[in-house]
């Protein structure tokens, strides 16, 4: 065989074949060929992982709860009342449907704001950030639930 025949078998160039074949590589059979670069050449360092796929778009539902949330966060940190705010933003994450729920991400000051009133009758023995993935995601449709006005303490 050539060594052009080699290289089209393993998918390599013939200038690699030819130097690879002056390290030793056999360039009597394509197999002779592949079993000595398994054993002779270091694998190519693997590449890195794509990116994560970007988020998708915020869908109808989610748009006008996401620029409450953001207006609130802003209020907030600026140490501005937002309690007028309150009503329309429950309703707003109320609107939004079930499917389309958890994957909505607001500021965690907005949903301390929004969920303080419960918060408040739950008693807590573990501290903060303890929670296990598994428990967060279990919680999830509740606290929910709760900043929306859908759960309120009697």
């Amino acid at each position: 065989m050539s060594q052009e025949d080699i290289a089209r078998a393993l998918g390599i160039s013939p200038a690699t074949v030819c130097r690879d074949r002056r390290r030793g590589m056999p360039v009597d059979s394509p197999e002779a060929a592949a079993a000595w670069r398994a054993a002779n050449i270091a694998p190519r360092m693997p590449r890195r992982p794509p990116p994560p796929p970007a988020p998708p778009p915020p869908s109808p539902a989610q748009q006008p709860v996401l620029a409450l949330a953001t207006s609130t966060a802003e209020l907030l940190a600026a140490g501005a009342d937002v309690q007028p705010l309150v009503p329309a933003l429950r309703a707003a994450l109320a609107a939004v449907p079930a499917a389309e729920r958890s994957p909505l991400a607001l500021p965690m000051p907005v949903w301390r704001l929004l969920t303080a009133d419960v918060l408040a009758l739950v008693p807590s023995d573990k501290q903060e950030g303890e929670l296990s993935d598994a428990d967060a995601e279990a919680l999830g449709p509740f606290w929910f639930a709760a900043a929306a006005g859908e759960v309120r303490p009697i």
